[in-house]
């Protein structure tokens, strides 16, 4: 490709590439990092005068399975800045996560799950999925503690982050149940919590369900959030140990609060779901009964889709980011980055974690 008679250069990719790709429209690329290559060839050659580097991106998805990298090898300048924007009219997505195949949801029929449903008419609405054959390869690692990361992955319908099942439900006037007693002083060694259920729920749960139990909620703080792995579970006590420590603050009985999660058997509303990690098969109760017109998405990268660093004069424009396990945009020892017009949801961690100067982001909408 030959660079504008105006300077820089105008490159385009597509999510369905071209056979015979040389990045102009006809024959777009199908990566970003083709176009950036591109630019990289043109550079080394002294093919490229100073100008806007505009990569358009044409409508569609680009599934991420690692991120879109920018560092000191790659960076704009003041007068060559780089430019990544959806073409004008269309739509381009970045997703860190494996559509599902709506003909793939099956309704449950095996006792042995359906069993284990406290609620009886959620047993009817019990849908599943096998991860496994629909090529999943990346569920997820529960650590200890909040202080170690956490590679879950989440499921998603039409757009809306599901809920992973969870004791109690998220009901504004009972959504968590209040520490009444701690027994342990190191933060880094287990700790044996009483909490307050005069309904003894936890009686009603199967022995596989404290195989990937943890606790959330604000165990010290209101205001902090964390979370801890279950040792052990004493139902008729209502006590529980955790694996290990909790993480920076200690439990108290004045603020300490929190909620189960990670319970097949606790699946009794709409929007829950649960991933049997060892069988690869998700469980969830949909929230909308038109499963085959329904999008359903679980997340898969256990990267950030966009990773910017020590590089400059960057800008992201009109582009949507979602479904990965991470920060969907991450910024470090740059300056002059700009997020314009972009949607960020339905990841795993912040939506946009940028460290620099000269960072902006605006008319963009970031959620979930």
């Amino acid at each position: 490709i030959k660079p504008s008679e105006e300077g820089g250069v105008t490159l385009y990719v597509s999510p369905e590439g071209s056979a015979n790709p040389d990045g102009t429209i006809d024959n777009p690329f199908k990566t970003p990092e083709e176009a950036l290559s591109e630019v990289k060839r043109l550079k080394d050659n002294d093919l490229l005068d100073e100008g806007t580097i505009m990569i358009y991106l044409r409508g569609g998805t680009y599934n991420r399975t690692s991120s879109l990298v920018f560092d000191s090898a790659n960076t704009g300048t003041e007068t060559s800045p780089i430019v990544i924007a959806s073409y004008p009219g269309e739509r381009a997505k970045f997703s860190g996560g494996l559509k599902l195949d709506p003909g793939m949801v099956q309704k449950v029929t095996d006792e042995s799950i359906l069993n284990r449903i406290i609620d009886p008419y959620a047993k009817t609405k019990l849908m599943q999925v096998d991860l496994g054959a629909a090529g999943a390869k990346n569920l997820y690692t529960i650590p200890s503690k909040d202080t170690e990361h956490s590679w879950i992955a989440e499921f998603f319908m039409n757009g809306t982050a599901m809920t992973m099942a969870r004791w109690p439900n998220d009901e504004k006037t009972d959504a968590y149940v209040k520490i009444n007693s701690v027994e342990g002083n190191d933060l880094n060694k287990p700790i044996t919590l009483g909490y307050t259920d005069p309904t003894n729920r936890a009686k009603l749960w199967s022995e596989d369900a404290l195989k990937n139990l943890y606790i959330k909620g604000g165990l010290g703080y209101e205001w902090h959030i964390s979370f801890a792995r279950v040792a052990s579970l004493d139902a008729d006590n209502n006590k529980l140990t955790t694996k290990s420590g909790v993480a920076n603050y200690r439990p108290t009985t004045q603020y300490g609060k929190f909620f189960f999660m990670n319970i097949l058997d606790e699946i009794d509303v709409p929007g829950e779901y649960f991933i049997d990690n060892a069988n690869k098969m998700l469980y969830f109760y949909p929230i909308s009964d038109d499963i085959e017109k329904s999008e359903l998405v679980v997340s898969q990268l256990e990267d950030r889709l966009v990773k910017i660093t020590d590089a400059s004069y960057i800008t992201l424009k009109d582009i949507d980011f979602g479904y990965s396990k991470l920060n969907a945009l991450e910024f470090s020892g740059g300056s002059h980055i700009t997020v314009d017009g972009c949607t960020v949801s339905n990841v795993g961690a912040n939506g946009i974690y940028a460290v620099g100067t000269d960072i902006v982001i605006e008319n963009s909408h970031i959620y979930g």
